[in-house]
């Protein structure tokens, strides 16, 4: 009995230095994103009916799948909802608000003030020269505009492909654990840390596109998109994506082969498996959520649209200002064209991308061989006498300039898709683009912000059940001390006994 009670201890012994350990592990990595506290499994040691002791068949992960499931989902939509809020806030910093100097809709009620002074004053060649530098800012402002919006589809296009590339490492490296796993299961190791490893992935993978896993005998963890697409079930799968590194307004995705007309379809899906999955491929397994599923939200849907508004805006200005222009003949381009070109505004093709292309005919730069009394008689008033530097109207008569001042005033008819007036003016019009873009900034910033909170509530839950609570550990050490010292103190006085046993003579 003496000898079974030191088998007991020495049990008892063993079991505290595993659980002091673990122990001691978790307060290290209190702070380590993604651990999980680990507790050691205790069961009793019976031989042949009787207690021997303790033993620890194994160290136990405080997981929780339901929790971890949530998380990722709700941190997917987190994902989609903040690329696209980042985008527009990006955009909207650099337009500024409406009545900033810099905006758009503040340049277009410059260019209208500049032909107001000119209709007063039609023969000061100041004002004159005012008015083309007016009418130069507004174009370079819609042209730093849609240069604007090509960068972030770029910058989404780029980052569409950085993330894809992570997914497909990711998933490399959970096949590698999973077999890692199964190994030490089946030598009887201990094999939580690669577990933990696993969650850690499989959480960064949840960030860009929405996962759903199930765990396989022995230990090998499959992996699926919330569409049912097989990630990773023994081997891992690749996602496949294209990138383009220069997406002009007119590039757009269309799965279908057939887009509208002036657009070329040139812009990657994404595919797994062969099969398109991208957002806007019709595919039933298409992403809707995660990071991945907001970039192409920003290329192909938030930020086209803010490209269609500059166009619209661009393509009203050219063709206002040639309705308004008696003196052009059929054809001729007036003071806003499409790179030189008539613009008619009655043709879709030549819409997309006029932000991109507008600029001030070189008609009235005399830098470009024009003259700058053309923005007060008109676009084709052909210069006359002698030298022809001088206008052929020298009394200032300001019937054009009044013409071109009906530009301003008449009301332009617009697409519902662009969300602009169906009908307003031009300055109006601008006026509302610019409001237009802070609005949706504003709510996907409210978006992404609810939306974040709501996964944050559940990464707190998530930690507070299976992260490690310091004075919770502190606690069981000492509780292991004293079981610990008892064994110790057990294993003394059997020895103690066993020795004055053998001093009996």
């Amino acid at each position: 009995m003496i000898s079974a009670a030191i088998a007991a201890a020495t049990s008892g012994l063993r079991a505290a230095q595993r659980r002091s350990d673990v122990g001691a592990n978790n307060i290290a990595n209190a702070q380590t994103a993604g651990y999980t506290r680990k507790d050691v499994l205790l069961s009793p040691l019976v031989l042949g009916g009787e207690g021997r002791g303790v033993m620890t068949p194994g160290v136990q992960r405080a997981a929780d799948d339901m929790l971890a499931r949530d998380t990722r989902r709700e941190a997917s939509k987190a994902g989609y909802l903040d690329v696209q809020a980042k985008a527009l806030a990006a955009y909207t910093d650099w337009v500024g608000q409406p009545q900033d100097e810099r905006s758009i809709s503040s340049r277009m009620a410059a260019l209208e003030d500049g032909f107001q002074k000119l209709a007063d004053t039609p023969e000061s060649a100041t004002i004159q020269r005012d008015v083309i530098t007016a009418s130069q800012s507004l174009a370079g402002a819609l042209k730093e505009g849609a240069a604007q919006v090509r960068q972030l589809r770029e910058d989404a296009d780029a980052n569409i492909a950085r993330e894809v590339n992570f997914i497909n490492d990711a998933l490399s490296k959970l096949e590698k654990l999973n077999k890692e796993a199964n190994m030490r299961s089946s030598t009887g190791q201990d094999f939580t840390e690669i577990e933990d490893e696993r969650d850690r992935l499989l959480d960064q993978i949840a960030e860009r596109i929405p996962v759903r896993t199930l765990t396989r005998s022995p230990n090998e963890v499959v992996v699926m998109t919330d569409k049912g697409g097989v990630l990773l079930d023994g081997t891992a799968r690749q996602l496949s994506f294209t990138r383009t590194t220069q997406v002009d307004a007119t590039l757009v995705y269309d799965p279908s082969g057939a887009p509208p007309p002036g657009f070329t379809a040139g812009l990657s899906g994404l595919t797994l498996d062969g099969q398109d999955i991208a957002p806007g491929s019709g595919d039933a397994m298409a992403l809707q959520g995660g990071s991945i599923a907001g970039l192409f939200a920003v290329r192909d849907t938030v930020m086209p649209k803010v490209q269609a508004q500059l166009d619209e805006i661009a393509s009203a200005l050219a063709a206002r200002f040639q309705a308004n222009d008696a003196t052009l003949a059929p054809g001729q381009a007036g003071l806003f064209t499409s790179a030189g070109l008539h613009h008619d505004r009655t043709v879709p093709a030549n819409i997309p991308g006029m932000a991109a292309r507008i600029a001030v005919n070189d008609a009235v730069l005399p830098e470009a061989g024009g003259f700058i009394w053309r923005i007060r008689d008109g676009i084709g008033t052909a210069p006359v006498g002698l030298p022809p530097v001088n206008s052929p109207n020298p009394g200032g008569h300001d019937v054009q300039v009044h013409e071109f001042l009906k530009s301003f005033a008449d009301s332009v008819t617009f697409p519902a898709a662009t969300d602009l007036p169906s009908s307003a003016p031009l300055a109006s019009a601008a006026r509302d683009m610019v409001g237009l873009q802070h609005t949706a900034r504003a709510r996907a910033e409210d978006r992404a912000e609810s939306q974040a909170l709501i996964r944050d509530s559940l990464v707190t839950a998530r930690e507070s059940t299976t992260g490690v609570n310091t004075d919770d550990e502190l606690q069981k050490m000492m509780l292991i001390e004293r079981s610990y010292a008892a064994n110790a103190q057990v294993i003394k006085v059997a020895s103690d006994m066993l020795d004055q046993l053998l001093s009996i003579r």
